[in-house]
C-alpha cells in the first residue's frame, strides 16, 4: 500500500513558514493560505512519523515474503581455494629402474568447486512458511491502513478544535461588544441622573473580564492551531488559518447494530485479529513438522589445477539426494509447539477483545451524534431565544422598568447560550468523525486509497 506517496496528486501547497523563539519578528506578509481539511490530512500523510513506520513495517514484511519463497529455491555455492602443504606426504616403491620416491600430494593445489541444492518441499514445512510470511505482510498492511485512519480521525478533531476555538473567540468577542454598549449607555444615563454610579463601576468590571476572556480566548486559539500543525507533523509554531466546515445538522438517527455489522467486517484491527488466528494457526503446524525429514537434492563438480598419481582427474562431478531426520532434540519441539498453541488462545481472545472494542466504538459514537445533532438544533434556537430576551431587557432598562442586574443576567444567558452552540456544533462533527472512524467509513480514506490516486504518485503526479 503505497499511501504515503498516495498524496502527491492532492497537494500542492506553499511551505509554511515558522518562526523560531528569539529571533526578531519578520516584517508583516501576506495571510497564509486558508487550509482545507483534504489539504491538512494530505500534508498530515506526507510528515506524520507513526505513518512512515507503519510503511516501513509493511515494506519489511514484503521482504519476509521474499526470504520465504526463496527458501524453496534452489542455490548455488561457489568456492576456491589454494594450498600448500610442507611437508609434502610420500613413500617409496621399488621400480626396475630403482627406489622411486611418490608424493602422495602436490605441494601447492588450486581447487574450485560448485555445488546445487534444491530443497524437495515433502512435508509442505516450506509451503507453510511462505503461507505465515504472506499472513504477516497482510497483518502489517491493515496496520498501515489503521494507522492511516487513525491519523485522519486526529486531523478532523485537531482541525475542529481550532474552529471551535475560533468560534470561543467570536463569542467572546460579542460579549465584549455587548458589555461595551452597555457601559456606554449606563454613563449615559449617569451623566443624565437616572442611574447610580454603581451601574458604570458595574459595566466597567463587566467589560474588563470580558477583555480577559477575549484575550483568553484568543491564546487558545493558538495552542489548538499548535496541537494541529503537531499532529500534521510540522513546526508548531508555522501560521495556519482553517477553512470553516461547511454543515446542515439535523437531528439523526444511526442504526446501531448495521453500523456495528458494517465496523466488524471492514475496520483493519478485526482484519488484524482474524488473520492473526489464522497466522497462529499455521504457525502450529510448521513448529510441529520441526522433526519432519528435510530432502533435498544436490548435485556438485570439484576442479583442480593440480593432479597427481592419486588423483589423476582435473574434474570430478558429484551428484546424490540428502536426508536430515532430527529423531530426538530433548523435547525442544513439542515445547514450541506448546508455545504456538498458546499463540493462538491467545490470539482467539485478541480476536474477541477486539470485537467488543469495536462494538464499544461503534455505539459511543452512534450515540454522541444522534445526542450532539440534536443539542445543536436546540443550541440555536436557545440563541435566538437569549437575544430576544436581552433586547427587552435593554428595552426595560432604557425605560428605567428594571435594573441592570436583568441586563446583566440576560447577556450571561446569551454568551452561555451562544458558547452552547459552538461546542455543540463542534461536539457533532467529532462525533461524525468518529463515528466514521469507528466504521471504516472514512470518505477521505477511500480517496486517498483509490487506485486512481495510486495510479497518479506512481506517475509522479502527472495525468
Amino acid at each position: 500500500m503505497t499511501i504515503r506517496f498516495a498524496v502527491v496528486g492532492l497537494l500542492a501547497l506553499g511551505v509554511l513558514a515558522g518562526q523560531a523563539i528569539g529571533q526578531e519578528p519578520p516584517a508583516p506578509g501576506p495571510e497564509p493560505d486558508v487550509m482545507t481539511m483534504d489539504e491538512a490530512i494530505a500534508i498530515a500523510v506526507s510528515n506524520n512519523p507513526a505513518l512512515a513506520i507503519a510503511g516501513e513495517r509493511v515494506e519489511q514484511a514484503r521482504n519476509q515474503v521474499r526470504e520465504a519463497r526463496s527458501q524453496a529455491r534452489f542455490k548455488v555455492d561457489v568456492s576456491a581455494n589454494r594450498t600448500y602443504v610442507t611437508p609434502v606426504p610420500e613413500f617409496t616403491i621399488d621400480t626396475p629402474e630403482g627406489p622411486r620416491r611418490v608424493e602422495v600430494r602436490t605441494p601447492e593445489e588450486t581447487r574450485a568447486n560448485a555445488t546445487v541444492v534444491q530443497p524437495i518441499d515433502l512435508t509442505r514445512r516450506l509451503s507453510i512458511g511462505k503461507q505465515l510470511a504472506n499472513l504477516q505482510l497482510d497483518i502489517r498492511e491493515f496496520g498501515e491502513a489503521q494507522t492511516l485512519q487513525q491519523l485522519i480521525a486526529d486531523v478532523k478533531g485537531a482541525y475542529y478544535n481550532v474552529l471551535r476555538a475560533q468560534g470561543a473567540v467570536d463569542v467572546a468577542q460579542a460579549a465584549l461588544d455587548v458589555a461595551e454598549e452597555r457601559l456606554r449607555l449606563a454613563r449615559a444615563q449617569f451623566e443624565a441622573g437616572v442611574v447610580a454610579r454603581f451601574d458604570v463601576t458595574q459595566a466597567e468590571v463587566d467589560v474588563a473580564n470580558f477583555q480577559q476572556t477575549l484575550i483568553q480566548a484568543r491564546s487558545n486559539v493558538d495552542i489548538a492551531k499548535g496541537d494541529l500543525n503537531r499532529t500534521l507533523g510540522i513546526d508548531v509554531n508555522s501560521p495556519v488559518v482553517v477553512q470553516e466546515q461547511e454543515a446542515a445538522v439535523e437531528p439523526v438517527t444511526v442504526d446501531i447494530p448495521e453500523r456495528t455489522e458494517q465496523a466488524l467486517r471492514a475496520r483493519p484491527e478485526m482484519q488484524q485479529a482474524r488473520l492473526a488466528v489464522d497466522l497462529t494457526g499455521r504457525n502450529v503446524d510448521f513448529v510441529s513438522k520441526e522433526n519432519d525429514p528435510q530432502v533435498g537434492l544436490f548435485a556438485g563438480a570439484d576442479w583442480t589445477a593440480n593432479t597427481s598419481a592419486f588423483n589423476p582427474n582435473a574434474t570430478t562431478y558429484s551428484y546424490g539426494a540428502n536426508v536430515t531426520w532430527p529423531i530426538w532434540n530433548g523435547g525442544i519441539t513439542k515445547a514450541r509447539v506448546a508455545q504456538a498453541r498458546n499463540d493462538l488462545n491467545i490470539a482467539r481472545q485478541d480476536l474477541e477483545r477486539a470485537t467488543l472494542g469495536v462494538q464499544l466504538d461503534v455505539r459511543t459514537a452512534a450515540l454522541n451524534v444522534m445526542e450532539s445533532s440534536r443539542r445543536v438544533e436546540t443550541a440555536q434556537a436557545n440563541v435566538e431565544q437569549a437575544r430576544e430576551s436581552l433586547r427587552l431587557a435593554n428595552v426595560r432598562y432604557q425605560s428605567g422598568v428594571s435594573t441592570a442586574l436583568e441586563v446583566i443576567n440576560a447577556e450571561s444567558a446569551l454568551t452561555q447560550a451562544l458558547t452552547n452552540a459552538v461546542n455543540a456544533r463542534y461536539d457533532y462533527l467529532n462525533a461524525v468523525a468518529q463515528l466514521q472512524r469507528a466504521t471504516a467509513s472514512q470518505p477521505e480514506y477511500e480517496r486517498l486509497t483509490s487506485p486512481a490516486i495510486a495510479a497518479l504518485s506512481l506517475n509522479g503526479g502527472n495525468k
